[in-house]
């Protein structure tokens, strides 16, 4: 069976092409009426990455509807919580962890092509057993179409965006990142420069991730 059946799934979704809603409704649930809310909402051409969270039905699964045009999409799987409570979802902020804008900044200076750094995510309110926390990634004043990928430092850095934006756009994007060594999470840039702003919202206990 699947490991995510009668779970909550955290999913990212990257829609490519022409505009759309996408909404997720829980298998063994009727199709329609299909909830009223969207999730990522995209004009012609752009490509746009969003978390969601989605209940999974009792098949494991979950729909997908796309509201107009044609279009790509991409789930990216990043997480889900069981039925078994105890599970502990820690409110923290927000609070700014950098911009790269700023020159007292933990991180300063728009980030190159291919750029990685990291930063210092436990501390103060957030414990040091966290394992992973939710944030508020921004990217401002890129100089080309590019991705942003944030993963725990030390681990493989992964194939999926956690971020998308047109040149010269401003783009915010919420990303539930793990923890990695020395308490940090790392982020990269894939093409021209853009400058990067984190704000911290919660924090997530050992047992959220499993």
């Amino acid at each position: 069976g699947s490991p995510c059946r009668d779970r909550v799934i955290f999913a990212t979704s990257d829609l490519r092409l022409w505009s759309t809603d996408e909404v997720g409704v829980p298998i063994g649930q009727p199709v329609t009426p299909i909830p009223t809310v969207s999730n990522p909402n995209c004009a012609a051409g752009e490509t746009r990455a969003n978390l969601a969270i989605v209940p999974a039905g009792p098949g494991g699964g979950f729909f997908v509807r796309n509201a107009a045009g044609t279009v790509h999409v991409i789930i990216d799987a990043v997480g889900y919580l069981s039925p078994d409570g105890g599970h502990v979802f820690t409110v923290d902020g927000p609070r700014r962890l950098f911009d790269t804008r700023k020159p007292a900044s933990p991180l300063t200076g728009a980030f190159g092509p291919g750029q990685e750094r990291s930063v210092t995510v436990v501390g103060g309110s957030v414990p040091a057993d966290a394992t992973a926390v939710v944030l508020n990634v921004t990217a401002t004043e890129g100089t080309a179409p590019s991705h942003v990928t944030a993963w725990p430092t030390g681990a493989t850095v992964p194939p999926t965006s956690a971020l998308n934006w047109p040149a010269g756009a401003t783009r915010p994007n919420l990303v539930i990142v793990p923890v990695g060594d020395d308490g940090r999470v790392s982020f990269r840039n894939h093409t021209g420069s853009v400058h990067l702003v984190a704000d911290g919202a919660d924090n997530a206990s050992p047992d959220l991730f499993l």
